[in-house]
């Protein structure tokens, strides 16, 4: 123990006292979130969530915490965007469906909680977000994704034939209208983002040099070489189609006058071929027929007058019987005590 208070005694001696100080980072500035940042937050929510097992806020705020959103924007955002497709779960569904059954090829499965996200803004929040603000949300991700998403969208027989007939089935006629409606009324703006998507997705295809080329080309020199015969550029090495050089058709003569056919001359049906009840003649299934009905007819004549000649003979009229006597005794004795009572009579006056 001696020897250890040496040593400390030489080790404060010789090394300075050193105090530590507890340093605190400070917060990153407030900043707000990108908007693929936004989406794929959105949708990591979504995806994560179990409703069995915990209730939206609870997700919400976990999520929220966990990733540390402190801007107030960004989490308003991202609890909507969660908030509404768990509400309208049953549409959403139908209309991601009934997309991948149309579109199955194009998109894939792994991105169906993104389509979700994008579909609710799509169809219920969009005239609150504006085209300029959803066009930067579908910047958040390739071309190639949104391409068969706007398609879809914004294909009228779908919506018609398709998807307002299932929506019929757990909203009001009004409010599938109204949603429709709303939808359909920015059909211009997405007519020419879904140009341009496919233009960057064809140029895409072809390679990085296919795009100066074309834009090369669809200069009005190149056109004009194009036309004079002479040669102009390639795309991507493909020879760039000519007009065909079509005459004016040849006027087509009129139509000749219709002459309708003449009838056939029916031929009579001969004799021999015309059916016996047509010549007063029975056959032999009629004249059996008719042999069975006189044969029937005269049995029940002979049953009847058989019946007619032979009376009833009862039984109890042939046995032997004394009513007769019965009868007259009971008379007798009847008229004794009519006249007892009436001679009664007289002599009571």
């Amino acid at each position: 123990s001696t020897s250890d208070a040496e040593d400390e005694a030489m080790r404060s001696r010789y090394l300075p006292t050193m105090e530590v100080a507890m340093v605190t980072i400070p917060d990153a500035p407030l900043r707000p979130m990108a908007p693929d940042d936004l989406i794929a937050r959105a949708t990591e929510m979504l995806a994560s969530f179990d409703g069995d097992k915990v209730s939206p806020d609870a997700h919400a705020e976990r999520c929220l915490d966990e990733w540390r959103v402190r801007e107030d924007s960004d989490a308003t955002f991202i609890r909507q965007c969660f908030y509404g497709c768990v509400r309208y779960a049953k549409m959403l569904g139908a209309f991601t469906k009934t997309m991948y059954h149309a579109r199955g090829g194009d998109i894939l499965r792994s991105d169906r909680d993104l389509y979700v996200v994008y579909a609710y803004l799509l169809l219920l929040r969009l005239d609150e977000l504006g085209w300029d603000q959803f066009e930067r949300l579908l910047g958040a991700n390739s071309e190639q994704k949104m391409l068969p998403l706007m398609k879809f969208a914004f294909d009228e027989r779908v919506l018609d034939d398709l998807m307002r007939d299932q929506w019929l089935k757990i909203y009001d006629p009004p409010w599938v209208d109204n949603v429709l409606a709303s939808l359909l009324s920015w059909r211009h703006e997405a007519d020419d983002l879904i140009a341009r998507y496919e233009d960057e997705v064809h140029f895409a295809k072809l390679g990085d040099g296919a795009r100066k080329k074309h834009e090369s080309w669809m200069t009005t020199d190149a056109i004009e070489n194009e036309l004079a015969g002479r040669k102009g550029p390639k795309l991507n090495g493909v020879t760039v189609p000519k007009p065909f050089k079509l005459h004016p058709p040849k006027p087509k003569p009129l139509p000749a006058r219709y002459e309708p056919p003449k009838k056939p001359k029916i031929k009579p049906v001969p004799a021999s071929n015309k059916p016996l009840w047509e010549n007063g003649e029975l056959t032999a299934e009629q004249r059996e027929v008719r042999r069975a009905e006189e044969v029937n007819a005269a049995r029940a004549r002979r049953k009847l007058e058989e019946a007619n000649r032979m009376a009833f003979k009862l039984a109890a009229v042939e046995r032997p019987t004394n009513i007769d006597a019965v009868r007259e005794e009971v008379e007798n004795a009847r008229m004794k005590h009519f006249l007892a009572a009436r001679g009664e009579g007289f002599r009571a006056r």
